[in-house]
């Protein structure tokens, strides 16, 4: 069943921000790598591969409904951080807006009636450790992973 225009067109906006958000840890893990802190650069590093798969994940949805795939320019992101806490926050709403535009598409998905898209949608949101391995479960588990990294890095 081809993929609905409608859907398709949400689908490609998100496979951008995916990639927008694997830039933006990239340029994490990059500014604490400079800075000596290899152990959180590792940290955000691992979380650069982790959104290219969730790219991967939608850019083979669509390809599987016989759709097409556009890819658009990545938008700039941040490149310094005054502190680890500042980083989590950033880590933490942008997390939250990535959970957010996930909701959203199974929202539209079932206004448009595009139901081969709430089953995988269902175990994305649901049951991510199908597809995310080592990762953490849920995308509130790892809002809440990014919030008790941000509190640690906290000053005392």
């Amino acid at each position: 069943m081809k993929i609905c225009d409608k859907l398709a067109s949400a689908i490609n906006d998100q496979i951008n921000f995916e990639f927008t958000s694997a830039y933006l840890y990239l340029s994490l893990s990059n500014f604490w790598k400079e800075k000596g802190l290899n152990g959180i650069a590792n940290w955000f590093g691992v979380q650069v591969k982790e959104e290219i798969a969730h790219a991967e994940i939608f850019i083979n949805y669509v390809h599987d409904r016989d759709g097409v795939v556009n890819l658009s320019p990545i938008n700039l992101v941040k490149t310094e951080w005054g502190s680890l806490v500042e980083a989590f926050t950033d880590t933490l709403e942008h997390e939250r807006k990535v959970t957010e535009r996930i909701y959203a598409l199974y929202a539209l998905a079932e206004e448009e009636k595009d139901y081969p898209y709430t089953s995988p949608m269902y175990v994305l949101v649901s049951f991510p450790d199908l597809w995310k391995g080592e990762y953490l479960e849920t995308l509130e588990e790892c809002i809440d992973e990014i919030d008790k990294r941000r509190d640690s890095a906290r000053p005392s």
